[in-house]
């Protein structure tokens, strides 16, 4: 609590700029809770699921001429544990004027003064600093005809102090920046101790002539990390044919000792002539097997759908060629797997790795009824606990009944269908109205969806919507007892505390 900076919640599209005051050696949740017109609870609870410390993105302009003035506060810097920081809000603080106004606060010669010197003094008072995102990807199409390409891989050199600081590192952005960000900070001083714990790097933009050199950084950031890395994110760019070559053999010849979650996400797109050389990542999984507890591998087609895509089969066959029987997986996440293969793969290639799975997510491909039926039919879908599918067609009772039947164990079950299908929830849902099993209901906290058996079934526009209804209604939930063993007052009420969380259904969520 005492390290949040910045809130951006789901009941306020903006949090005044005032309550930087607010946050001092006195931080005060009720005080804060209370400026922004909401509960105690619905505060905290907003603040805990979403994300804590300071978010700075592109539609924040209004904000960003006092971006740097805050940050600028040592109270603040000090305070702040996660950053999320989207690069083009960050360009706004080397503006001509925003820069001179800095360096006349800080009695600073503007010509000698660089901005970068400026945002390397800044981002250098984040003490508490461990979660450091930054995005800029949804620029990618107009960066290399604009100046932007170039100004993000200089400000990435201000970000090389923070990196020894950092347990946590998510990376959407061009891969020029990126290589700027591990050349400044590792290759010119190898020294360097980095003490990351998860590592997200997602870039699906074209490389063009940096394809080999993206390689050669993400090998020499992983590799002063495998020590204690526990968790690993890598989708790559569209054109990336250095990948396979470079990087997956780093993989399999690389201990990782803490390593338990891994998302490997590579394009099709580079070929389609022959199949990418995947011995690397088989010798990863074999290496790893018995440590893994969840992996999600996907090899994606986004943007050819006119064309005819390669069988993948042959793909996560030389993956999972030869995984030992002690694998332990628990979750398993498979991608743009044809509807045709999916039981195929399942069946033949995964073995013993898919006996151990009790979590199984298959949302890439549309599976018609009777694939789902034979997918289902798999002796080891009885043990499964958690099951994610994307349906083709109408949801029908006899479907709802199949799944019961041949997952005993499931505790939860997510189907994503067709919008267009969504009348025929009802039938669907009518199946499972019994105890222990019950439909989700906007008053659930969508938090606690493990604890209990439950079944979601959503069309993916109106999931989010679901997410956050269900927080607020959650709040309006909590009884006199809650409110008094967690200490959740309602300030929006003018009634004492003891009446306040009688009054609760009365409060004015804005």
């Amino acid at each position: 609590m005492s390290c949040v900076s910045y809130y951006h919640l789901p009941v306020a599209n903006r949090v005044p700029f005032e309550l930087w005051s607010m946050i001092s050696s006195e931080f005060s949740v009720k005080e804060l809770a209370k400026y922004c017109g909401i509960s105690r609870a619905l505060f905290e609870i907003s603040m805990e699921k979403l994300y804590c410390g300071l978010k700075v993105c592109s539609s924040d302009w209004p904000w960003c001429e006092r971006f740097e003035e805050a940050l600028s506060n040592p109270i603040v810097a000090s305070r702040i544990r996660n950053l999320r920081l989207d690069m083009r809000s960050a360009l706004h603080m080397t503006r001509p004027e925003v820069h001179e106004e800095h360096c006349r606060r800080r009695g600073k010669d503007a010509v000698r003064y660089s901005d970068e010197d400026m945002f390397r003094d800044i981002i250098n008072g984040f003490e508490c600093i461990q979660t450091l995102s930054l995005c800029s990807c949804q620029v990618q199409r107009d960066c290399l005809k604009t100046p932007f390409l170039a100004q993000t891989s200089r400000l990435a050199k201000a970000f090389v102090g923070l990196l020894p600081k950092l347990k946590i590192l998510n990376l959407q952005v061009h891969p020029e920046t990126f290589i700027e960000l591990v050349e400044s900070s590792i290759g010119t001083s190898p020294s360097t101790v980095l003490q990351l714990q998860e590592i997200s790097i997602s870039i699906d933009s074209s490389l063009y002539n940096s394809s080999a050199r993206f390689s050669q950084a993400l090998t020499k950031l992983i590799s002063q990390v495998s020590h204690s890395l526990t968790s690993l994110k890598v989708v790559a760019p569209c054109d990336n044919v250095h990948l396979p070559n470079v990087f997956f053999p780093f993989l399999g010849r690389t201990s990782f000792p803490r390593l338990s979650k891994v998302w490997l996400a590579l394009h099709t797109r580079p070929h389609y002539a022959s199949m990418p050389n995947l011995s690397g990542v088989n010798l990863f999984l074999r290496n790893h097997a018995a440590q893994l507890r969840e992996l999600h591998l996907t090899f994606f087609q986004r943007g050819m759908l006119t064309l005819a895509g390669p069988s993948l089969l042959q793909w996560y066959q030389a993956c999972f060629q030869d995984i030992p029987t002690s694998a332990s997986l628990t979750n398993l996440w498979l991608g743009s797997c044809h509807p045709d293969e999916v039981v195929p793969l399942y069946t033949s290639v995964l073995g013993p790795v898919y006996s151990s799975v009790s979590s199984l997510v298959c949302v890439r491909a549309q599976l018609e009824h009777e694939q789902i039926e034979s997918l289902l039919s798999l002796p080891s879908c009885s043990q499964l606990k958690s099951l994610v599918l994307y349906v083709k067609g109408v949801l029908t009772r006899k479907l709802a009944e199949l799944v019961a039947e041949k997952c005993p164990e499931l505790e939860q079950l997510s189907i994503r269908y067709d919008r267009n299908t969504y009348r025929q929830e009802a039938l669907f849902q009518d199946v499972f109205k019994s105890q222990p099993w019950r439909p989700l209901e906007e008053e659930d906290d969508m938090t606690d969806v493990w604890a209990h058996k439950v079944f979601l079934i959503w069309p993916q526009a109106t999931y989010m919507k679901l997410a956050r209804a269900s927080r607020v209604q959650y709040v309006n939930q909590l009884t006199p007892a809650d409110m008094q063993v967690y200490g959740y007052t309602c300030e929006t009420c003018s009634k004492p505390e003891e009446e306040e969380s009688t009054k609760r259904n009365q409060c004015v969520v804005q």
